[in-house]
């Protein structure tokens, strides 16, 4: 996805979707910039369906070409802080997936670097599908162009990018289905991370085992797919200012072993992995963006499963420390 801006002025913008942030009680105000007699009837439309500004609300109508814009939208900016505009830029990205758009122009004003950080990634996120085992004839298209009608922070723009980026790649891991991603293969897609300054260090089973680390052996030996550790390290290439550590849960799917859980609850134990997700995703981030400080991401991956060789309530597991 592509961020940029535009100075035309809105009648001719050529784009899938024209959305319009609007603050609470500033609906007219915002739609001026359209210019009448199109401000007015939008405006009449917008309150004959009570959108009123609120953060998030969003509204759609067909231009029926009374602008270059294919559609055009309103989202609430509510008190417009950095929240209310991450939410609006959300709602604009989620607006124009549902409708397969593939360039989207957004009116939220002039955004300084916090709020050109939280616009970007408001629409990243509202944008995301997991759509992978999706026939291709039920897929909506992702945006490829985002442009702002209005000042941003263009050196915040390639800071936006990469942390969101890394919510991606975490997001998709959350999403991916057990079958996919278990023990090896999470520790894998860390592996594949490494770079010139992020060393990633996967033990297998045994150096778990050797360490002591009984916990983790306890919890994935119910499992036919062994356990694994991983700790991904940034070294930045002079003196660090500081160092940061996240440790992150990695049960890749929690069948709850011998005390297990209701079908109910089932179906979203592969998410039991998250946190492991947003530590791989932050470090992609953190290779990304080279700062000046150490970081490190830490976390066991394990699949906790029923058999035989599963642990049982009331045994003492010794663990590391």
């Amino acid at each position: 996805m592509d961020f940029l801006t535009t100075g035309s002025a809105a009648p001719g913008i050529a784009c899938d979707l024209l959305a319009i942030g609007v603050g609470e009680g500033q609906l007219d105000a915002a739609l001026a910039w359209l210019g009448a007699p199109l401000a007015t009837d939008l405006a009449v439309a917008a309150k004959a369906e009570d959108f009123d500004g609120k953060t998030g609300t969003v509204t759609v109508w067909p231009s029926l070409g009374r602008v270059a814009a294919a559609r055009i939208g309103l989202v609430g900016l509510g008190q417009g802080d950095i929240d209310d505009i991450r939410r609006a830029a959300g709602a604009a990205g989620f607006a124009a997936r549902k409708r397969g758009a593939s360039n989207l122009v957004l009116r939220l004003g002039d955004l300084d670097t916090p709020h050109t950080i939280a616009a970007i990634e408001g629409i990243e996120a509202g944008n995301y599908r997991y759509d992978r085992y999706q026939a291709e004839s039920d897929r909506k298209a992702p945006l490829q162009t985002v442009a702002f009608a209005g000042t941003v922070d263009q050196d915040a723009i390639a800071l936006a990018r990469a942390i969101a980026q890394g919510q991606r790649l975490a997001r998709d891991l959350v999403n991916a289905p057990a079958a996919e991603i278990f023990p090896e293969s999470l520790a894998s897609e860390a592996a594949a991370l490494a770079s010139d300054g992020l060393v990633v260090d996967v033990w297998d089973l045994d150096r778990i085992k050797a360490a002591g680390m009984g916990g983790i052996v306890a919890v994935g030996q119910g499992s036919t797919r062994p356990g694994r550790f991983v700790h991904m390290s940034w070294q930045p290439a002079g003196p660090a200012r500081k160092k940061l550590v996240m440790v992150g849960k990695g049960v890749t799917f929690d069948s709850g072993g011998l005390s297990l859980k209701p079908s109910a609850g089932m179906q979203t134990m592969r998410c039991d992995m998250g946190g492991s997700a947003a530590v791989i995703g932050a470090m992609k981030v953190v290779a990304e963006l080279h700062p000046d400080v150490e970081v490190h991401g830490i976390f066991g991956a394990v699949e906790n499963m029923n058999s035989g060789d599963s642990y049982k309530l009331g045994d003492i597991l010794t663990m590391h420390n």
